[in-house]
């Protein structure tokens, strides 16, 4: 047993009851991230929380960890798009691009009408050099809704 769920165990024991924060965008991460590992501590099988706690990781450039939680959700849920799309994102950042796409081939098999999987796979095929396809993918993205920073990414491309 760890810090945190004795922490928590003490207070219910106390309270009779123990509220978690509510995590929000304006949460700082390493509040967030302690949050979600408490949750995880009592519910281990919750996916939403991982893929959280996974994206908290991402984003802090902790790509070790990020994967780590990705890959534990996709043990217990291989059908999760967002774990899909974030193991994607990590190999993308790896340098690993085939593995990358790999990724992202999956998350649209699950889930194909979401636009941010055409924008990661943009992403990748323009960090490989393949413009074209990268065009295409943004507008697909495009597509499926307007988004600022695709339309950025295209501008870069010469292309709109």
């Amino acid at each position: 047993m760890n810090r945190y769920t004795l922490i928590l165990l003490i207070c219910l024991f106390l309270t009779g009851s123990a509220y978690a924060h509510h995590v929000t965008e304006s949460t700082p991460p390493a509040i967030a991230v302690t949050e979600y590992k408490i949750k995880l501590d009592i519910h281990p099988e919750d996916v939403e929380t991982r893929n959280k706690l996974a994206n908290i990781f991402l984003k802090q450039d902790k790509l070790a960890e990020a994967s780590t939680e990705f890959l534990e959700v996709l043990r217990t849920s291989p059908d999760d798009y967002d774990a899909h799309v974030g193991i994607g994102s990590i190999r993308m950042r790896e340098g690993r691009y085939k593995e990358a796409l790999l990724s992202f081939e999956k998350a649209k098999e699950i889930n194909g009408s979401r636009p941010e999987v055409y924008y990661h796979f943009g992403r990748t095929y323009r960090m490989m050099g393949m413009n074209a396809m990268a065009i295409e993918m943004y507008r697909k993205s495009l597509s499926l809704e307007k988004n600022p920073d695709i339309l950025k990414e295209l501008g870069e491309l010469g292309n709109r």
